[in-house]
């Protein structure tokens, strides 16, 4: 009788590495929102951290982080709403949790036009009809003269090094066909420009 090979077990820090998750917070939560990105997930195949969906945000940036390791793929969407809150909300402390620990390759940055807020400079944004442009969106998803986004959310994405991706507000743009594209086209660039950059791991003591 043959002799069985012993495993030969090898310690976590060790371990073979993984890729990278590419993470895509959008800065929107609400019913509406929620229905858009799931849609356009499932045809990029993207798994959706629900936890994080509700206006506003009431998970735990440690539950969606755990989500996010327990999650299947590489490519993850992560929702994040203030409600409407000006100032720092819930919303704006998950992304800024997950960009310190490098967690966030990008974010899809809903217009909501509150008067107020930290306006924000996008790197690109996508039409309410689904096309690109350099510029801005106000919230109905029409294109504006500059880059600059206001967003009760998406002002949360200031000064951090990720690319911003403009999109009008899934709520006035709504879900249907046209909706549901100009969502799916968002994240489809938020994911090619998330991934040339990459978030650096944090250092570990």
């Amino acid at each position: 009788m043959a002799r069985k090979k012993r495993a030969i077990f090898k310690p976590a820090s060790y371990a073979m590495p993984v890729s990278p998750k590419t993470v895509i917070v959008v800065t929107d939560g609400d019913g509406k929102a929620r229905r858009a990105i799931e849609l356009a997930a499932k045809k990029l195949g993207m798994y959706v951290v629900t936890c994080s969906a509700g206006s506003p945000t009431r998970a735990h940036p440690e539950d969606v982080e755990r989500e996010i390791a327990e999650a299947d793929g590489e490519l993850i969407v992560v929702m994040a709403d203030d409600g409407g809150q000006v100032g720092e909300g819930a919303g704006e402390r998950l992304i800024k949790v997950l960009s310190e620990h490098g967690l966030l390759n990008a974010v899809v940055a809903a217009a909501s036009d509150t008067p107020g807020v930290t306006k924000i400079e996008v790197k690109e944004s996508v039409t309410v009809d689904g096309r690109t442009t350099a510029r801005a969106v106000d919230k109905a998803g029409r294109k504006k003269r500059s880059k600059m986004l206001a967003g009760d959310t998406a002002e949360g994405a200031a000064g951090l090094h990720v690319p911003v991706i403009g999109i009008g507000d899934p709520g006035k743009v709504g879900v249907d066909k046209k909706g549901a594209r100009a969502m799916e086209r968002a994240l489809r660039e938020a994911v090619v420009l998330g991934k040339r950059m990459r978030p650096t791991p944090p250092t570990q003591a």
